[in-house]
């Protein structure tokens, strides 16, 4: 994600991605840095660097970011099945389910149903794995903690055995030891509100693409 400040390193990135020839790039949101109409062709035209020589082309799994203005933005680009912009892929006959979140509806009782009932059904998936925009805890001062997530998103990822979580924003690199939600202060190795677990899940990010 956040492919926004510097059209020069997106490029660069893009041209990666053909050469590294994935079967598809999760993309958790800000692609641009105001959703206009000329940053989306820009967009969308360097993106055009993603194809390799042999006429490859890469899909894009996308979340929405804070700087979509709008859930529409995302949803009127890409063949996303929910105008809410939380849904789910499957893929290989139970080798992979992704769900895709939207971070910036943290209030949404419903997408928080959703995504427990997605989870509780995926469970002869061998890899679960989960995107979304907001860092739950950025690994920089300068973005604000997620507790609501914390609170409600982590605790079903880790009953749910989620291996795997994207989260972007923070305009950095991270990956994290499989850590697990605890409110226990005093449990030893707390820290955040976590705890490393090696049943835990794995956290990745935080939006280094541009």
């Amino acid at each position: 994600g956040d492919s926004r400040n510097n059209r020069v390193a997106r490029q660069n990135a893009n041209k990666t991605v053909a050469k590294l020839r994935p079967h598809f790039v999760l993309f958790a949101g800000d692609m641009t840095g105001g959703d206009s109409n000329r940053e989306w062709r820009e967009w969308f035209d360097d993106w055009q660097l993603t194809i390799g020589d042999d006429s490859r082309m890469t899909p894009i799994v996308p979340a929405r970011g804070n700087h979509e203005r709008s859930d529409y933005s995302i949803y009127s680009m890409f063949n996303i099945p929910n105008q809410e912009i939380f849904y789910e892929l499957s893929f290989c006959r139970g080798l992979l389910k992704i769900l895709t979140l939207n971070s910036m509806q943290q209030s949404s009782t419903s997408q928080q149903t959703w995504l427990e009932k997605q989870l509780a059904s995926s469970q002869h998936f061998a890899w679960r794995m989960v995107q979304y925009h907001h860092p739950i805890r950025p690994h920089t001062r300068r973005k604000s903690e997620q507790e609501y997530l914390r609170a409600n998103w982590a605790p079903l990822f880790f009953k749910y055995s989620v291996q795997l979580i994207l989260e972007c924003d923070s305009h950095m690199s991270k990956i994290t030891w499989p850590i697990r939600p605890s409110n226990d202060r005093s449990e030893e190795g707390y820290d955040e509100g976590f705890i490393r677990d090696e049943l835990g899940t794995v956290y990745i990010g935080e939006g280094g693409w541009g």
